[in-house]
């Protein structure tokens, strides 16, 4: 600005201003942007979990069919389930404590 063309403290004083104000409007952005990357993990993480439940879910279920149904299968879903079930809590306590 024209007013501190004319002090060298003034123009110092300008720029350390300008320099501070952009460096929290990128901290801000960051802030953002890192926000939004945690919550794709986030969502990710409990799609992989559920999806793999579900694969078991069906792999135990496909085999099952010759051979029957057994206690150790029912075992193993309901380990998987409580697992998946564990995480999704423990993710969701851990998000919205920060």
């Amino acid at each position: 600005p024209a007013g501190v063309a004319q002090s060298a403290s003034a123009s110092r004083q300008w720029v350390s201003d300008e320099l501070t104000g952009s460096a929290r409007t990128v901290a801000e952005r960051a802030r953002e942007a890192g926000d939004a990357w945690l919550h794709q993990v986030w969502r990710g993480t409990l799609f992989a979990v559920w999806g793999a439940a579900g694969a078991l879910l069906v792999g135990a279920s496909l085999t099952a069919i010759g051979a029957g149904w057994s206690t150790a299968r029912t075992a193993g879903l309901i380990a998987a389930l409580l697992t998946a079930g564990l995480l999704t809590a423990a993710a969701r306590f851990h998000r919205a404590r920060g």
